[in-house]
């Protein structure tokens, strides 16, 4: 073999290195894969026509030369319409309101989710999202939650209304399947509600003047009010006024009922007890006749004359005491016994 051969077959088998060399560096290229914080990769496989694995950053991997990587960003991702991209609303009256709005959302990491993203947005996932699912629900909540204000309500009450329509778009896109079964959305912000600055300032003025129209008419009503208290409050001072005189009135009738109901019990009483008296006295003077009656056996009228004769003496001698107090009294009979006399003498009574 000469040495022209061995040189040609040396360049030849160098040639041959260089190539091989560059096939492995290549084949080593395509094998293997990297990803950064917030990336999430998904491995096809084209020969077996499928998703084969799912790998979240950060990762150094291998994969087979044939098979294909597609990564797809899992970290917080911010949707923008604003500007030329805002939202244009109309209002009850007709009004066109341009809206800003900022939503913020996250793959869900798990493979699963991710697989659904790459499944239903082959190309383009996050772009596709935005378009389909984000502008969408954001349009229907703007228009939906706008429409229901004129004008000038939305003034005075944008905070309010914004948060309105943030409520609403964060339940849409909730309830939206690309959302319940991939992504979580981490917040949905109002940015502005935008409305002429001349308009704005032209409302608050009228709002302003309406204010200022309904305090006075709360003064005046109030006004209204106070009197009306104050008139009531009088009547009801009259009216307890004339209360306390009928009170008063009544209360003393009452005293004055009760003074004559005890006059006229004492009066009662004591009529009772001057009855009771004279009965027990004429009681007293029966029993005295009948005594007089049995003992000197007289009729009662007899036996009355001569009761009455005694306590005719016992009267002269409370009266006349010392002239009668020695007097004798001395019955006499008629003989034909019809008649019964007493004699009544000053002869002094003999001593016993």
């Amino acid at each position: 073999m000469t040495r022209a051969t061995v040189l040609k077959a040396l360049r030849l088998l160098t040639v041959l290195a260089a190539i091989i060399a560059i096939v492995f560096v290549a084949m080593v290229a395509m094998s293997t894969y990297q990803l950064d914080v917030g990336e999430a990769a998904v491995i096809i496989d084209p020969v077996q026509g499928r998703i084969v694995g799912v790998v979240f950053g950060p990762h150094f991997g291998f994969k087979m030369p044939w098979q294909e990587i597609r990564v797809i960003p899992v970290s917080v991702q911010t949707v923008l319409l604003e500007d030329q991209s805002a939202v244009i609303a109309v209002t009850r009256d007709g009004a066109r309101v341009p809206v800003e709005i900022q939503v913020r959302y996250e793959v869900r990491k798990d493979p699963a989710a991710v697989k659904y993203l790459i499944q239903k947005y082959p190309e383009n996932p996050h772009e596709r999202i935005k378009r389909e699912v984000i502008e969408r629900a954001a349009y229907e909540a703007v228009r939906s939650v706008i429409g229901k204000y004129n004008l000038v309500e939305i003034v005075p009450r944008i905070q309010e209304i914004s948060e309105e329509i943030a409520a609403y778009l964060k339940q849409l896109l909730l309830e939206d399947p690309s959302v319940k079964a991939a992504i979580d959305i981490v917040d949905v912000v109002v940015k502005s509600i935008d409305i002429p600055k001349e308009l704005s300032q032209a409302i608050l003025r009228k709002l302003a003047a309406q204010q200022e129209a309904e305090a006075a008419k709360f003064e005046a009503q109030k006004e209204i009010i106070r009197a009306e208290m104050e008139a009531k409050k009088k009547i009801i001072a009259a009216n307890a006024t004339a209360m306390q005189q009928i009170i008063a009135a009544r209360a003393e009738a009452e005293k004055r009922v009760i003074e004559a109901n005890a006059t006229a019990q004492k009066m009662l009483i004591e009529a009772m007890a001057q009855a009771k008296s004279v009965v027990e006295r004429y009681r007293g003077e029966a029993a005295a006749i009948k005594a007089i009656m049995e003992e000197l056996n007289v009729t009662a009228e007899e036996a009355a004359k001569i009761y009455y004769y005694i306590k005719m003496i016992e009267l002269y001698r409370e009266v006349l005491p010392e002239a009668l107090r020695n007097a004798s009294i001395t019955l006499l009979v008629t003989p034909s016994g019809n008649q019964t006399l007493p004699l009544v003498g000053v002869i002094p009574l003999p001593s016993r």
